[in-house]
């Protein structure tokens, strides 16, 4: 049972409240706890827990949006996803053309005319060998193989046999008695060997000078 002046809870069978000492009367019904008052302590704590548990629902009917007439959904727009533009295609390359050079013909002087060469042999006979007017020789001409009649005889040629001659020098001076000539040049014929100009004759040929080109 409770109080009926101060609403506090006392025992079915206690005759004063042991709250406030309010005489309790036998056969009275419980009363429903009285609203304590402003002042006492239990009034406080259930008014401040009340104020509590509005201003946290408060808080979060204002953060939700609820307060303020209507719910307003929040929007939260999104940044605008860029646009990809392809690349503009590569241009194909332009074809060059190529054009040919024009050919450059480089003018060369002419040269000079080469001088004659000296003829590579020249004909010859045999001549004299049988001394003047057919007396004091022995009618044939040596060979050597050195411009000096102390060299080897390589072969024999008779008087008037035919010989070519490729180039002239100086050796040995050789004497003809019979003629009274006396020369020191000497031919070298194109088979090989030497013989002297004594006993030689031939178109330009001299007995005692080089009319050939040197050996």
């Amino acid at each position: 049972m409770f109080c009926p002046h101060c609403g506090a809870k006392t025992e079915p069978d206690a005759a004063f409240c042991e709250a406030c000492g309010t005489r309790l009367t036998e056969g009275t019904a419980p009363a429903a706890p009285p609203t304590p008052p402003s002042g006492s302590p239990s009034g406080l704590l259930v008014g401040g827990g009340v104020l509590l548990v509005a201003a946290v629902v408060v808080g979060v009917l204002a953060l939700t949006g609820v307060i303020g007439g209507h719910a307003e959904v929040a929007r939260v727009e999104l940044p605008a996803r860029p646009t990809v533009t392809a690349p503009p295609p590569m241009p194909a390359p332009a074809t060059v053309e190529t054009v040919p050079e024009p050919e450059t013909t480089t003018e060369t002087e002419p040269e000079p005319d080469a001088e004659p060469e000296e003829p590579r042999s020249v004909a010859a006979t045999v001549a004299r060998t049988c001394g003047r007017g057919g007396v004091g020789g022995d009618c044939h001409l040596s060979v050597r193989a050195s411009p000096s009649s102390d060299s080897a005889e390589l072969r024999r040629l008779d008087e008037g046999d035919a010989l070519r001659l490729s180039c002239q020098l100086r050796g040995d001076p050789v004497r003809s008695s019979a003629l009274g000539v006396t020369s020191s040049v000497w031919s070298r014929t194109t088979q090989g060997g030497y013989v002297t100009n004594v006993y030689v004759k031939g178109p330009g040929l001299k007995s005692r000078s080089i009319t050939l080109r040197r050996c």
